[in-house]
């Protein structure tokens, strides 16, 4: 159990539904991410993709591994300006690299620190 799956366990219990997209994974994605960074156009093509609608105010919009497209991570700040209700959560193993190569949305962006926890913490 780790970022990902306590993403994926609160997206799924507190919003309608969860859009979930791995970059690492699925390398095909990230040409989503290139050229016109339009929120509303990258949300069209993924909803295409995944077969189903990102609502704002309804739905989580989950980038996991964001750090293998850093044109994403510039993307955030189209997000966050001309979508405000969708609520968008990134998680990366290995930002600090990937925040060398992209344009990064001072402002735009909130830290959240995930550490190690226990089974106990967990609730297991």
């Amino acid at each position: 159990m780790g970022k990902t799956w306590s993403i994926k366990a609160f997206g799924e219990s507190q919003f309608d539904n969860l859009a979930q997209v791995d970059l690492e994974r699925n390398p095909a994605l990230r040409r989503i991410f290139d050229g016109d960074l339009s929120a509303r156009r990258i949300c069209a093509d993924l909803e295409l993709f995944l077969g189903q609608k990102i609502t704002p105010g309804k739905s989580l919009f989950f980038i996991d591994e964001i750090q293998a497209a850093p044109s994403a991570i510039t993307a955030l700040r189209y997000f966050y300006e001309e979508l405000p209700d969708l609520h968008v959560v990134a998680a990366d193993s290995l930002l600090e690299f990937a925040l060398k190569q992209a344009f990064f949305p001072v402002g735009r962006i909130q830290f959240l620190t995930l550490h190690p926890l226990c089974f106990a913490e967990y609730g297991v």
